[in-house]
């Protein structure tokens, strides 16, 4: 693999980003619990509300279901997950991003956001707070967003800052700011409704071994084991280690 112009801290550490949310798409849509019969329009909010029906539901205006939106399937498919998608990819996170710069910081931000929608799934109420990665590099900070979709979002998931806030943040206190290393471990009580199997044998949890040895195949198959920036910007590698763990998750 030949590179002849050198690949900028900031284009690397994107493009790790971006790589963490194509492997977490693959999780969230091989982990999607819902069979979505309807979606109804619901009165009195604020923001364009709509109930994603599962089962019996309220009085609304209904809609035929529309499975080719990619906004709306993308929607569904993140939809209340902006804890777990760090619990689960934090750990691969922080190994990309120390191989850009160890010296890159990464905290965690719980934000009030400005939705264009909220969807409910039968009875679950709309997440009204989110949680989102700051990035602090030497030049300068970034937000990462796994989960952004499910407000109705576009334009990516990796933003300078003061781009993000101005977008898509209502409100943020900075006691809600701390380090990623805080997070929570994953639990079993925590994590049972996102499970596809039985509790003893939990796809997030098997979800971290596949990531794990993810990581370990790509660094198998590099120059001393490293991951290096030019490896991290390559399309075609990100597109192999896709469908990779596509084959994992689905092989089991």
């Amino acid at each position: 693999m030949s590179y002849q112009i050198p690949v900028s801290e900031q284009s690397a550490i994107k493009a790790a980003c971006l790589l963490i949310y194509q492997l977490f798409l693959v999780l969230a849509s091989a982990s999607q619990p819902h069979e979505i019969d309807e979606i109804l329009q619901l009165e009195g909010f604020e923001h364009p509300t709509f109930r994603l029906v599962t089962g019996q539901y309220e009085d609304g205006k209904a809609f035929p279901l529309p499975p080719a939106d990619p906004k709306i399937h993308r929607a569904i498919i993140v939809n209340n997950r902006c804890n777990i998608c760090w619990l689960v990819m934090k750990s691969l996170l922080v190994s990309l991003l120390n191989s850009v710069n160890l010296m890159i910081k990464i905290d965690v931000m719980i934000i009030r956001p400005k939705p264009h929608f909220l969807l409910r799934i039968d009875s679950i109420k709309p997440a009204i707070w989110h949680t989102i990665l700051r990035i602090t590099t030497s030049e300068g900070q970034f937000v990462l967003d796994l989960t952004g979709e499910q407000y109705g979002w576009t334009g990516g998931v990796f933003f300078p800052l003061d781009v993000y806030t101005q977008r898509f943040c209502e409100h943020f206190d900075q006691k809600y700011l701390f380090r990623l290393e805080e997070l929570s471990p994953i639990t079993d009580a925590s994590m049972e409704k996102d499970f596809v199997d039985d509790p003893d044998h939990g796809f997030w949890h098997k979800a971290q071994t596949h990531l794990v040895d993810l990581e370990r195949e790509f660094r198998s198959r590099l120059p001393e084991g490293a991951i290096r920036r030019e490896h991290l910007v390559s399309k075609r590698e990100r597109r192999r280690l896709v469908g990779r763990l596509r084959e994992l998750v689905y092989r089991g």
